[in-house]
């Protein structure tokens, strides 16, 4: 059976029990409520009648009947009960609907204790005319009881009136439980259609599904709703932030401070950011994306996803490693094709001096870069200013180190993609500049000082006019087209959050970048 029947089902036979449980508490109320009013009737009409004088007086006459009955018979027919009996004290008839019962006793025992007490009572019992519900009164004249006045109807009078209520009733019934069918089955299909018309069984599978793959992703995910309540949280999440216990359900400030300040950022403006760096402790520095969660044009809640930014610069290293391998490789087969070429024609010259004087110079400069980068402990930045300088050769442009470079630990902010990011950013930089250059130049010094690392780099590029040098810095700008514009403002972010400084002069002669971190 479908949700959607069950639902409707479920809810119907509720609607019908409960309506059920109150016809029939209605009805007995009403049946109660019916028998009260007739006996009261009953009752107040045979008190009536025993005050009339004109029966009172013509009690225990020879020819009180001749009176009594004709003047009785009247009133039951204005009144419409079915009998007024009118008795002595020994229960002789002296009125009665059917005339030949008129002189005789009283048909049964009921009528005894309103004879020897006098009282005012009700009694259902079966007479000559059937079951009946009577009431009795006693006839006083001159403070002495003379007789009694017995008024009745059928049960089946009472019964009459309690079918009528029954056939109004039943109809309404039916009326109000064939709403609530519709009601039911509107209700089941509004249900149906929140969960997106999934079954019980097809929702739990979806769950479990979800609970896989929320613990299998290889990033931290953490989703609140508008009010700042904390409903996912997967497993890589709570091991990477180091949270023992399920923090589903509460609040959003049991989180770093950081995550809750931009949580209420992005929920409050709406707005997402993205690639956020952020450091939590010493040992734990993770990358961001906060993204806003929009259901009808209103604002539901916020979802985080986020990496171990040790995680992203392995990733980075070897990304990186295996560019720069390509960009050493090909600018050193470049350059030795060139070099080797040069050797070979001086030796088909027969210049054999010049061609060994070629060879030694070569060989000068390479062991005075090599001996330049063996002062740069940090052997990921001494292949990368390699792979640059080889780039750099590539370009025909002329790299030097100077002799005095040194850097025997990176400085403690910064790890060595960060470091590496800085120096290959402003290398890069300057190899573009000058590309396609007569005479390009390019100079790198690296000086480790008392509390400080500070990195110059000079080149004989263009002028970097003034009003360009704050935009510069700004993400995506870039006059080298698609794809740009990244370095610059990379640098800029790292030296930012571990308070660097970066000096930009430049002239027509040449353009200086100072680095201090």
């Amino acid at each position: 059976m479908t949700l959607q029947r069950k639902i409707t089902l479920m809810v119907t036979v509720l609607i019908v029990s409960m309506l059920s449980l109150t016809t029939i508490f209605s009805i007995y109320e009403i049946n109660s409520k019916i028998r009260e009013k007739t006996e009261i009737g009953l009752t107040n009409m045979a008190v009536a009648l025993s005050y009339d004088p004109m029966i009172s007086y013509h009690i225990g006459l020879p020819s009180g009947a001749e009176v009594i009955d004709p003047y009785v018979n009247e009133i039951r027919e204005r009144t419409g009960v079915t009998y007024i009996v009118v008795t002595d004290m020994k229960g002789i008839r002296y009125s009665h609907c059917l005339p030949e019962r008129i002189g005789k006793p009283f048909s049964n025992n009921s009528i005894k204790r309103a004879i020897a007490t006098g009282d005012v009572y009700t009694y259902e019992s079966v007479g000559t005319l059937g079951l009946t519900v009577k009431a009795f009164a006693p006839i006083f004249r001159d403070h002495q009881q003379v007789g009694v006045v017995v008024v009745g109807t059928l049960k089946g009078n009472i019964l009459k009136e309690y079918a009528s209520f029954i056939v109004v009733l039943i109809p309404v019934m039916l009326g109000i439980s064939l709403i609530g069918y519709i009601g039911a089955k509107q209700l089941a299909k509004s249900i149906k259609k929140t969960i997106y018309g999934l079954e019980p069984t097809e929702i739990a599978l979806l769950l479990k599904e979800r609970e896989v793959i929320l613990d299998n992703i290889t990033d931290g995910l953490i989703a609140v709703n508008s009010e700042g309540v904390i409903s996912v949280i997967n497993e890589y999440a709570k091991n990477l932030l180091e949270l023992e216990a399920d923090l589903v359900g509460m609040s959003l400030q049991c989180l770093h401070p950081k995550m809750e300040r931009y949580f209420n950022k992005v929920i409050n403006s709406e707005k997402d950011f993205l690639n956020v760096e952020q450091k939590l402790n010493e040992q734990l520095k993770i990358m961001s994306n906060y993204s806003v969660i929009v259901e009808k044009k209103e604002v539901v809640g916020a979802i985080l996803t986020f990496k171990n930014m040790s995680d992203i610069e392995l990733l980075i290293e070897e990304l990186a490693g295996v560019k720069d391998l390509n960009w050493d490789l090909r600018a050193q087969n470049h350059e030795f094709m060139n070099k080797l070429q040069t050797i070979s024609g001086l030796i088909q010259l027969e210049e054999y001096d010049e061609a060994l004087h070629y060879i030694q110079d070569i060989t000068e400069k390479r062991n005075e870069m090599i001996a330049c980068l063996e002062q740069i402990k940090e052997v990921s930045i001494s292949a990368l200013i390699l792979g640059k300088y080889n780039r750099a050769s590539e370009a025909k442009i002329k790299f030097s180190i100077d002799p005095n470079t040194s850097l025997t630990n990176l400085p403690s902010d910064l790890t060595g993609v960060e470091f590496g990011c800085v120096i290959g950013n402003l290398l890069e930089n300057s190899i573009e500049a000058l590309r396609g250059q007569q005479d390009g130049e390019i100079y790198l010094s690296i000086v480790e000082e008392e509390a400080k690392v500070v990195i110059t780099i000079i080149n004989n590029g263009p002028k970097i006019e003034e009003e360009l040098r704050d935009k510069i810095f700004e993400r995506g700008l870039s006059t080298k087209g698609d794809n740009r514009g990244l370095g610059l403002s990379n640098v800029m972010q790292i030296l930012t959050e571990v308070n660097g400084r970066l000096y930009l002069e430049s002239t027509e002669e040449e353009t200086v970048w100072v680095v201090e971190v």
